[in-house]
């Protein structure tokens, strides 16, 4: 669908990310489709925090164990997450 849509209005392949489609469902009861679209935002809201969760633990992570030389266990005592995803942040720099 998004090839389509790319195709359709003349963008470059690499474009497809930057479509979003958005669908509405009609079940035939109004109070199931509001709690279903409630949910799908919710859940959107929800993937793009973790998102944003990820990249600022992965930036600070790596600032803590190379520019203030924390060790990598402190770092993961801050960050509320493993030693191991620490040390895996670190080596993927």
């Amino acid at each position: 669908m998004r090839e389509v849509i790319a195709l359709a209005a003349d963008r470059p392949d690499e474009a497809d990310d930057e479509v979003r489609l958005d669908f509405v469902y009609q079940t035939g009861d109004v109070e199931i489709d509001v709690a279903t679209e409630q949910l799908r935002h919710l859940r959107a809201q929800t993937e793009a925090a973790s998102r944003e969760l990820a990249a600022r633990t992965s930036e600070l992570a790596r600032r803590l164990v190379t520019k203030h030389r924390f060790s990598v266990r402190e770092a993961a005592t801050l960050l509320a997450v493993s030693p191991a995803r620490v040390d895996q942040i670190v080596r993927s720099s």
